[in-house]
């Protein structure tokens, strides 16, 4: 696949390409309609369950891309065992697709205690599953699980800030990109929830309960 058919299917709609990059690269920029999952070898089993889950949701192919060919080839084999598609396994995609001339993107990020602070003027949307809300919330937060996005999308105002958040910040992204690239104006709480019950103090000097 060379950069010319990459956009072709981005744009057309016909795959999900996931960035494997670590989140300062992909926030500086990447390829526009890519999701960031960021990967790291010590946790392996939890960016399968979470690159499946989002795969799952959208029902399109995968593009996978990062910096070591040999570990994107093992994730590839790994998630077509679990029956994820995989169309294409491509090594710095982005150093291609610059190449050529195309735009890159680049996406916002909100720390938990700057959220805190101005809770306010942002929509806050979970991602996270049903049974992890049992660990607590945020205030006005609304359920939207990871998968459930694309077809749930339409349910959110355009006009709104929406603050994206999930357990420790992956799914979020994931989540966060995905809107970003359907026109919503979203950040992602870097952290997630973990951040957001450990070290957040309200501007009146209320810490939340870990």
């Amino acid at each position: 696949m060379d950069a010319g058919e990459l956009q072709q299917a981005l744009y057309l709609g016909e795959c999900l390409m996931v960035d494997l990059r670590r989140d300062q690269e992909f926030q500086a920029e990447h390829i526009p309609g890519s999701s960031l999952a960021t990967y790291r070898p010590e946790e392996e089993e939890l960016w399968l369950e979470t690159v499946a889950s989002w795969q799952r949701g959208h029902r399109l192919p995968l593009v996978l891309t990062g910096s070591e060919r040999s570990v994107l080839n093992r994730l590839s084999q790994r998630l077509e065992a679990q029956g994820v598609k995989i169309l294409e396994v491509l090594e710095d995609a982005l150093s291609l697709w610059q190449a050529n001339g195309y735009d890159v993107a680049r996406i916002h990020r909100l720390e938990a205690q700057q959220l805190a602070e101005s809770l306010d003027e942002w929509r806050v949307v979970d991602v996270r599953e049903p049974h992890e809300w049992e660990s607590g919330v945020i205030p006005g937060a609304i359920l939207m699980t990871l998968g459930a996005v694309p077809e749930r999308s339409d349910e959110l105002d355009r006009s709104s800030r929406y603050a994206v958040v999930c357990a420790h910040g992956h799914r979020s992204r994931l989540a966060s990109n995905w809107l970003a690239d359907h026109g919503f104006n979203v950040a992602n709480v870097e952290g997630g929830m973990a951040a957001w019950m450990g070290s957040v103090v309200y501007p009146g000097g209320h810490e939340t309960e870990s």
